[in-house]
């Protein structure tokens, strides 16, 4: 098949860096891949594709139209089989653009259906979601819990959890006594970054060798407002840290995970410290997080927006390490799943059906 994936770059968010796996994943599959990219800005590894860059349309409706356009004439030229749309607004467009064509339309939707009822989801977020989505041929969604909320407002609805970055470790490497979290700074309300320092202040005198470490993109504003969260957290007990192309290395030396997200999607930096055998404390959303973790058998379930169960839960974790073995080697297994052959084995599921 010649499939192209449609999204804003491959630089830097976790939805770009799926689509770079993805594009991998159908190229050693033997599909002729094309790339568009309303930005050409590459950081992640992807293989030789042509690449088609559509504009990133941040500056006025018009870019709309633009889209429609290019879409339409490189489709006359390309004669694709299946156009997958990371996020919004191109699986709509290309809808419009491919008509009469045969040309089936993904939408892959990467980050949950439903949110807080104190978080109010954008109009335009609601409209791409529940209504420009009944005409495109198929949607993807991270977890069961979205599939579920959905119900029937949406036909040809399918599950497909993100691929794993990294492989799986084949067994637990020597651990520093670190407890990381990985997350963009800017949306550090979010990630509950504020609930795990929280968390860490009531506990860190207890365990004077042991170190937070919070690892992400963001802006100088952000990253001060929450080292001054922990301004009261021994300087030797916390770091935050730039995010960096050897994220991995952060994953295989520390010895605890912590997920705190007051609502999250999936959680990608989840699985890929399960990979690397961390043992995984992971704040649960509505069942989103239960979907990736067994509590006890390969992590932890904390309640979320709920500093005092973080707390709770990860003191238990600290003052027991034949816990924290076990958990480590369940988290590996149980990251299997998740590898990239595992993952486009159900697309191919999906793209047959």
């Amino acid at each position: 098949m010649k499939i192209i994936i449609c999204c804003l770059n491959l630089y830097g968010g976790g939805a770009e860096r799926v689509a770079s796996l993805w594009a991998k994943g159908f190229h050693n599959q033997g599909h002729d891949v094309i790339l568009f990219l309303a930005e050409n800005k590459i950081t992640y590894s992807i293989p030789d594709v042509p690449i088609v860059v559509i504009g990133n349309g941040q500056s006025s409706i018009k870019q709309y139209f633009d889209w429609y356009k290019i879409f339409k004439k490189e489709f006359n030229r390309l004669h694709p089989d299946v156009f997958i749309s990371v996020n919004h607004p191109w699986a709509i467009i290309a809808k419009i653009a491919s008509i009469g064509r045969g040309l089936r339309i993904v939408s892959t939707e990467h980050n949950a259906y439903e949110k807080p009822n104190y978080i109010k989801m954008g109009m335009l977020d609601k409209l791409h979601k529940f209504f420009f989505n009944r005409f495109v041929d198929i949607v993807t969604v991270l977890t069961k819990a979205d599939f579920d909320y959905i119900g029937g407002r949406l036909k040809n609805v399918h599950v497909l959890p993100n691929p794993l970055t990294f492989a799986p470790l084949n067994e637990v490497p020597n651990k520093e006594k670190t407890i990381l979290a990985v997350g963009r700074l800017n949306s550090w309300h979010v990630k509950g970054f504020d609930l795990l320092i929280n968390a860490w202040l009531k506990i860190a005198p207890k365990y004077p060798d042991w170190k937070l470490k919070i690892i992400g993109y963001g802006s100088d504003v952000n990253r001060n407002y929450i080292k001054s969260l922990a301004k009261n957290i021994n300087s030797n007990q916390f770091e935050i840290l730039d995010f960096d192309k050897n994220i991995v290395e952060h994953y295989r030396k520390a010895a605890i995970f912590v997920l705190s997200s007051r609502y999250e999607g999936f959680g990608m930096a989840l699985v890929e410290a399960m990979s690397q055998g961390c043992a995984c404390i992971a704040c649960d959303y509505k069942g989103r997080q239960k979907e990736i973790i067994t509590n006890m058998e390969n992590g932890l379930i904390a309640e979320a927006n709920d500093s005092n169960s973080i707390c709770h839960i990860l003191d238990n974790l600290l003052s027991d390490a034949t816990l924290q073995h076990l958990l480590q080697h369940g988290a590996i297994l149980r990251a299997k799943d998740f590898e990239l052959k595992s993952i486009m084995n159900r697309w191919n599921i999906i793209l047959k059906k």
